[in-house]
């Protein structure tokens, strides 16, 4: 029996609106394979000489200096978890010396770096590897940032919200650095870990790339 205007799915079967469960139960089919179509599916990116691997659906950014990003702008976050690529020329300070010299000063260097250029910068843990036969160092720390900050706008503010990120910095030739850094909230971070291990684990370089 039922009770005042309250419409069950026995009522809506009896008066022969199967069109709206159809419906209803499409939407859900085609919601479900999207997502399936996206779970643990991968894409490779390439970088001039570098590629990695992030998770399907990822997109180019906008970015300056050179720097590329690529994002996943699906996540309900107010800061998305991006890649950020960059290929730079160290300074002459860093290019003299032998190789055990850079081995040295890279992880100083990058640090330095890092927390001249972000705010409330907290190191985690580092960590001296090579890539490919190549010298380099990975850095994992957290930082702030205010996602409504704009050049154009200095005075637009928002909640600053904390982030995680590892970034990878490794020696090529020619005197020059790649960097390449994972960033996440920490939100996310907690409810996606090991995004920046995958990541950081799927780096190539080409064979041009020497030494």
């Amino acid at each position: 029996m039922t009770s005042g205007n309250k419409t069950g799915l026995l009522d809506i079967l009896r008066r022969g609106d199967l069109a709206v469960v159809g419906l209803g139960a499409l939407l859900l089919l085609v919601g479900w394979v999207v997502r399936s179509s996206h779970i643990d599916r991968t894409e490779r990116h390439r970088f001039g000489a570098a590629s990695l691997v992030t998770p399907a659906g990822w997109v180019s950014m906008p970015a300056e200096d050179g720097r590329q990003v690529l994002a996943d702008v699906l996540v309900a976050d107010t800061f998305k978890p991006r890649v950020t690529v960059s290929m730079e020329r160290l300074p002459k300070t860093m290019q003299l010396g032998g190789r055990s010299r850079k081995a040295r000063e890279l992880e100083s260097y990058v640090a330095l770096n890092l927390q001249s250029t972000l705010n409330l910068y907290h190191p985690i843990a580092s960590k001296a590897l090579t890539l490919a036969g190549r010298r380099a160092v990975r850095l994992d720390y957290a930082h702030a940032v205010n996602p409504a900050a704009r050049p154009d706008d200095p005075a637009a503010t928002d909640i600053p919200v904390a982030v995680r990120a590892t970034t990878l910095a490794v020696l090529v030739g020619g005197g020059r650095l790649l960097r390449v850094s994972v960033e996440q909230s920490v939100a996310q971070h907690d409810r996606r870990p090991g995004l920046a291990d995958r990541v950081i684990a799927s780096i190539e370089l080409s064979r041009e790339v020497k030494p």
